[in-house]
């Protein structure tokens, strides 16, 4: 939108300093304005060379942006529709199914992670019962069993 330079005969009423006051003029939220300058090319100005920071911004200008601005026809909107008992009925039958299906999942996962705890002991049992003495537990934390240092420690002790 092509914007006239402000003059110094504009009326010191007719400029509004600053987000607060845009916001106030308009109605809405500071963070709203300055999203609508971001998204709807809201009509400020800004310091020559400054991106951010302070703004103003003219009555006129705000007015004929609002008044050319799409407003949407509310018969355009979908319609819901009226309290059909069939509809309400699968809605509620489908909220009963995501319910079961959260619960299930639940208690997929904590069967999985019982399952993961159960095989990391026995895989820790199976370390230690075939590891040759100097791999006691104090020396190979169960946590580096399978990892290249374990490997590397049973090399050197069966070469000694």
């Amino acid at each position: 939108m092509q914007t006239s330079p402000i003059t110094p005969s504009s009326s010191c009423h007719d400029i509004l300093s600053g987000w607060k006051e845009i916001a106030n003029y308009l109605g809405k939220s500071v963070r709203s304005v300055q999203r609508y300058e971001l998204e709807f090319a809201l009509p400020v100005r800004r310091p020559a060379g400054r991106r951010g920071g302070s703004v103003i911004a003219t009555r006129a200008e705000l007015g004929a942006w609002i008044n050319a601005s799409p407003v949407r026809d509310a018969s355009l909107r979908p319609r819901l529709p009226d309290k059909d008992p069939a509809i309400l009925a699968d809605f509620t039958n489908l909220l009963t199914e995501n319910r079961r299906l959260l619960e299930e999942t639940f208690r997929l996962r904590e069967e999985i992670r019982n399952a993961r705890k159960r095989l990391r002991n026995a895989v820790q049992i199976i370390v230690r019962a075939t590891s040759p003495e100097p791999f006691a537990p104090a020396l190979c934390p169960a946590s580096f069993a399978g990892s290249p240092h374990t490997r590397e420690w049973r090399r050197l002790a069966l070469s000694a």
